[in-house]
């Protein structure tokens, strides 16, 4: 009895894992992979981290504005409370997100939110925040 136990233990759990397994092979979607790439990029942007929020834009985009410059571009990040994507849609090679932030508002002890739309390309198999100036 104790034998037939194991047995049938054994056999549930390597189903599990058989089924588990499959899952974790299936590769994401465009929509999975560009929303935890914003998210990574706008927590980057959270943390003032701008070296790391930098090297998620487009291989173009680094080729003509430095991470110096970058800086500046996202310089109120400082006041941000957090960030969260809100949506992604794709078509082909393109996606636009929506990021959410809440910042706070010095002066007054509030806080606010406000919507980020950004536009993410697929360049050579990767996804990259574009920006177009």
């Amino acid at each position: 009895m104790l034998r037939r136990y194991i047995c049938l233990s054994f056999t549930m759990v390597s189903l599990f894992v058989g089924v588990t397994g499959c899952a974790l092979l299936e590769p994401k979607s465009d929509e999975e992979v560009v929303a935890q790439r914003a998210q990574e990029w706008s927590n980057a942007l959270l943390e003032q981290d701008y070296s790391s929020a930098y090297a998620y834009t487009s291989p173009g985009f680094k080729s003509r504005e430095s991470a110096r410059k970058y800086t500046k571009r996202y310089a109120g990040s400082g006041i941000w409370i957090n960030t969260n994507v809100e949506k992604v849609a794709c078509e082909v090679d393109t996606c636009e997100v929506v990021v959410k932030v809440r910042y706070k508002i010095q002066k007054q002890n509030l806080t606010a939110s406000t919507l980020l739309t950004e536009k993410w390309v697929k360049v050579d198999g990767d996804w990259w925040l574009y920006h177009s100036d």
